[in-house]
Formats: C-alpha cells, sequence, structure tokens
C-alpha cells in the first residue's frame, strides 16, 4: 500500500484524524495472534450477521469512532502528508 504516494501522503497524516495506521509488522503481528486465538476458540461466538463476525476481536485504529466517513477525509489527509513531506 505504501508504494502508491497518495496513500503513503494519508497515511502519513493519519494521525491529525485521530486514526492510526499499524506498521505492516504491527498488522502481521495482531492478525497471526487473531489466528491462533480463532483456531483455539472456534473462532469466536457465533452472530447473527456477517459483518459482526468481522467487528468481533477487531482492531480498528480509530477509524470506527470517527465522526466522518474516511474517505471524506482521505483526500486532506493526503494534502497535509504531501506537505509534511516536503517540509
Amino acid at each position: 500500500m505504501l508504494t502508491n504516494r497518495a496513500l503513503a501522503a494519508a497515511y502519513a497524516s493519519a494521525h491529525h484524524f485521530a486514526v492510526e495506521v499499524f506498521d505492516p509488522a504491527t498488522a502481521n503481528t495482531l492478525m497471526a495472534a487473531l489466528l491462533v486465538a480463532d483456531l483455539n476458540t472456534g473462532g469466536g461466538p457465533p452472530h447473527q450477521h456477517p459483518w459482526q463476525d468481522e467487528a468481533y476481536a477487531a482492531i480498528h485504529g480509530g477509524l470506527w469512532r470517527a465522526p466522518y466517513q474516511p474517505r471524506s477525509a482521505l483526500a486532506l489527509a493526503a494534502i497535509l502528508g504531501y506537505h509534511a513531506a516536503r517540509t
């Protein structure tokens, strides 16, 4: 994802929007821990709707508590990230 310059710039300025973008190594570790937990517990409790399966034990980095849609701030985040990279 970081080879795309616009996304890399947006990720670099995500902290301005109270969103944490995890390093790939951190995301890999978290996903491995969730896989081990799922294998040991049978995948967690069953849920009525498929989206609840995704939300169970999810680590959202702040996206779910933001007062706006993430895509609505993406362009502004990219502009802020480009500006920060140049200074």
